[in-house]
């Protein structure tokens, strides 16, 4: 088989065997990036009296553990780890967790997406999660990932996207604000970090016209 009649990579396959593994989300979910997220998340929901947030590739649970949401639902295309959720938050009513297909054009305040853009290696996959990531927000859409073309990586399961241009499409929403990550890769100060504690990824908030 030449390269271009190969497959398509399967990312739900990929992230369910990761997972299966007992692998786990990834560095950004962790740390001080981990961290850093949460304050921009929560503060935003705080002062913009966010009632609830629905979030698609929610992973392994370990940021959401620093969140402070009224209410939160999250969707994800493993198994494996919607079940580890679902233990590991059992007992708290207000968070929920679901496969992606049993998404059912459930809508909230705020839909988040965070170091999930970069993982759609096929089109189709990236631009059916970007119409659901839209149509799912009732007034704000947060993503958290790169935004270029340019950056190249060789792992099978990443592929960075100028993502904006795409998103113009939904004329409902317009880039509100962007706040770029104190660690982000491209910054000179960061030179000397460990790659872990780094990252390509700043906000793009979106705000429903």
């Amino acid at each position: 088989m030449t390269s271009s009649q190969q497959e398509p990579f399967n990312i739900e396959t990929y992230w369910e065997e990761r997972y299966a593994d007992k692998g786990n989300s990834g560095s950004g979910s962790y740390g001080r990036l981990a961290d850093y997220k949460a304050s921009i998340l929560n503060k935003f929901v705080a002062e913009r009296a966010i009632n609830d947030v629905i979030e698609f590739g929610c992973g392994d649970g370990n940021q959401l553990r620093s969140a402070r949401y009224p209410a939160y639902l999250g969707f994800d295309i493993s198994d494996t780890i919607i079940s580890r959720c679902r233990e590991e938050f059992r007992g708290h009513d207000n968070i929920k967790f679901y496969h992606i297909r049993h998404y059912d054009r459930q809508k909230a305040d705020l839909s988040i997406s965070l170091d999930v853009i970069f993982h759609l290696v096929n089109d189709a996959d990236f631009r059916e999660y970007l119409e659901r990531l839209f149509s799912a927000a009732k007034r704000y859409v947060i993503i958290y990932s790169s935004n270029t073309d340019e950056i190249y990586n060789d792992s099978a399961h990443v592929r960075h996207r100028e993502f904006t241009g795409e998103v113009e499409k939904f004329s409902d929403f317009f880039l509100s604000e962007f706040i770029e990550c104190p660690l982000n890769r491209r910054r000179p100060e960061n030179a000397n970090l460990k790659r872990r504690e780094t990252t390509w990824c700043d906000f793009y908030i979106f705000q429903r016209r």
